[in-house]
């Protein structure tokens, strides 16, 4: 920035200097801290799935849509990633009554409550225990294993 004696001619400048090491310290281990959750979400042996429910503009639930899975959830439900990811329930089970899964889900998001249940999926022929815990901003994690 050009400094002046009042006349239109500079005289000097200044120079303005921050020191920004602690910014990126802390940037660098958020960094190491996102890829180490990362390395467990993906790794670990249980199902996950992160689920949003989806209101219509009265309020009333009408759907959830899947925001997140990991590898142990195609292992333990038998579901491929791609049929859920990204999706609602009502795309991604269109020829199935998944919707069943979405009154559980509603009662954990609106309630704060967690639920454990075992529940038979007929479509894949399997027994899976589901865990599912609210999480803010109307959304669910459910943990899968089966058993």
């Amino acid at each position: 920035m050009p400094a002046s004696d009042g006349t239109e001619r500079p005289t000097g400048f200044f120079i303005f200097v921050a020191d920004i090491t602690a910014q990126k310290q802390a940037e660098e281990r958020k960094a190491k801290s996102e890829e180490k959750y990362r390395s467990l979400f993906d790794t670990m042996g249980e199902g996950f799935a992160l689920m949003e429910i989806v209101r219509d503009a009265s309020g009333r639930a009408v759907d959830a849509y899947c925001l997140e899975l990991n590898e142990g959830f195609e292992v333990q439900t038998g579901l491929p990633r791609e049929r859920l990811l990204g999706r609602r329930l009502t795309e991604a089970f269109a020829d199935a009554d998944e919707g069943r899964w979405l009154p559980a889900l509603v009662r954990v998001a609106d309630s704060g409550e967690p639920v454990v249940s075992e529940e038979h999926n007929e479509l894949l022929d399997r027994w899976c225990e589901v865990s599912a815990y609210p999480r803010p901003g109307g959304r669910v994690g459910a943990f899968y294993r089966d058993i």
